[in-house]
């Protein structure tokens, strides 16, 4: 549950995460434990930008098999807020582009996620 309050930290609106692939998620710990802010950035010179209108239909097409109610789909990318990217051994501080499905509060719940693993 922690993850899911802290996985957008600094976003605006506060969204809670209801599920996402990638590595294990490892909450912060030590002294000095903070969860790492992250701001919302557009993508605009990515090879996403070339295929998502064909893409893009696909993931509406495969929300609407689940009933899964959305309220927007966008291609974007997060940077962690405050961290250099010396700190990170030369990596950048941007995360990979992600698909980024909104939806109403309190309508989609984690149980959602079992469909996910099928795709």
């Amino acid at each position: 549950m922690e993850e899911a309050c802290s996985y957008y930290a600094g976003l605006p609106s506060s969204p809670t995460l209801i599920y996402c692939t990638g590595p294990a998620w490892s909450p912060p710990s030590g002294p000095e434990a903070y969860h790492h802010l992250k701001e919302l950035h557009p993508i605009f010179n990515h090879p996403m930008v070339d295929i998502w209108d064909k893409l893009s239909v696909e993931v509406i097409a495969l929300l609407d098999a689940h009933t899964i109610h959305f309220t927007s789909i966008d291609v974007v990318w997060f940077k962690m807020l405050e961290v250099d990217d010396e700190h990170l051994g030369g990596k950048t501080n941007i995360g990979p582009v992600t698909i980024w499905v909104g939806v109403f509060p309190d309508i989609t719940s984690a149980t959602v996620e079992m469909y996910y693993m099928t795709m």
